[in-house]
């Protein structure tokens, strides 16, 4: 009697006659297994979910005090954690790109004037710019709670992009 194969595993006989066995799950690449291991059973706790099997994720190395070694435990934080998962996943595509941009320089040397220049070179898509403000305040935010800065240059640099007379308003406003 022939045994069922596991959940998400594809075998076939290629053209030159080769038995080929892949591992195939939603939303992953093919990996390649031996059939031998298939058909000996030994893979038969694939079809339970076990996780040794999954593909393990990329893992760079990272400078400490760089830009990429405060997103990495942003994204284990309890902030960061307590969202949504679509929301987490938004998040950390804006934080992503970032940091393949720019994760190799220093968290402790990102100066308001820097932001303001990768917000104003954002100019074509104001909502794109607006939501990186809000997700660079957010990783700052939990830099300054971590005592990996003294400060959030995000917040100093939004006053700063401001009109003179909106400040003056917002100011007003305030004290009133």
């Amino acid at each position: 009697m022939r045994q069922r194969k596991p959940k998400f595993v594809n075998e076939y006989v290629d053209s030159h006659g080769k038995p080929r066995v892949y591992l195939r799950r939603p939303g992953q690449g093919a990996n390649r297994l031996a059939s031998a291991f298939v058909h000996a059973g030994i893979l038969d706790g694939l079809s339970c979910g076990n996780e040794r099997y999954e593909r393990m994720p990329e893992v760079r190395r990272v400078k400490v005090g760089s830009i990429a070694a405060v997103v990495r435990p942003y994204y284990g934080s309890t902030e960061f954690k307590a969202l949504a998962v679509s929301t987490r996943d938004t998040y950390s595509g804006v934080l992503d790109r970032f940091v393949d941009k720019h994760g190799e320089g220093p968290i402790a040397g990102l100066q308001p004037k820097h932001i303001n220049k990768l917000i104003d070179e954002m100019a074509d898509t104001p909502s794109a710019a607006s939501n990186f403000r809000k997700r660079l305040k957010g990783l700052m935010d939990y830099a300054v709670s971590a005592g990996l800065r003294s400060d959030n240059p995000v917040v100093v640099a939004s006053l700063k992009s401001a009109t003179p007379s909106a400040r003056k308003l917002a100011c007003s406003a305030h004290r009133a």
